[in-house]
C-alpha cells in the first residue's frame, strides 16, 4: 500500500520496488514472496481489495515456480528410488545452504569484508514452552551459527 501511494498508483513501479526490496533484504527471497502470497490470500478472505489482489498477482509466479521446482525434484528423486525422508532432508539441507549463502552475502555487504555463515543447530522452542512454539520453528526458532570472516 505504501509503495502504491509513493508511486501514485503506478502498479508496475510499486511492484518492482516491493519485489526488489524483498529480494535484497531477505535471507530467502523465494520464501518471502511465498509468505506474502499466503498472507495476501488469507487477507483476501476477509476483505478483497486492490492491495491483496496486487500482492497475489505479483507473487503468484514465484509460488508456482517454487512448487514446480520442489515437486519436480521430489518426483525425480523418488523415481530414482530415494525415500520420502531422504527427499525432505535433501530439500531442507538445500534451503539451509541457500540461507547461509544469502546471510553471508548480506553480512559481507554490511561489514565490508567477507563473512561466511554456517548454521550449526536449528530447532523450535528457543524461549517458549508452549506446544506451538515447541512444534513449529517459525514461532520461536533457535539457531546457533558459526561466523567465518
Amino acid at each position: 500500500m505504501k509503495a502504491l501511494m509513493f508511486f501514485e498508483g503506478d502498479e508496475e513501479k510499486a511492484m518492482k520496488a516491493v519485489l526488489a526490496d524483498r529480494w535484497e533484504t531477505s535471507f530467502n527471497p523465494e520464501y518471502a514472496f511465498i509468505s506474502i502470497n499466503l498472507t495476501a490470500r488469507k487477507a483476501e478472505i476477509i476483505h478483497r481489495g486492490k492491495v491483496t489482489r496486487l500482492m497475489i498477482q505479483w507473487t503468484d509466479p514465484v509460488w508456482h515456480y517454487h512448487m514446480h521446482k520442489i515437486c519436480s525434484y521430489a518426483y525425480d528423486r523418488l523415481a530414482e528410488g530415494g525415500t520420502l525422508a531422504d527427499v525432505v532432508k535433501e530439500l531442507d539441507d538445500q534451503k539451509m545452504r541457500y540461507i547461509e549463502k544469502r546471510a553471508g552475502e548480506f553480512f559481507s555487504r554490511e561489514m565490508g569484508e567477507p563473512v561466511t555463515i554456517r548454521v550449526t543447530d536449528c530447532h523450535p522452542g528457543a524461549r517458549r514452552s508452549s506446544s506451538i512454539a515447541q512444534k513449529f520453528l517459525a514461532f520461536d526458532g533457535s539457531f546457533d551459527v558459526t561466523l567465518i570472516g
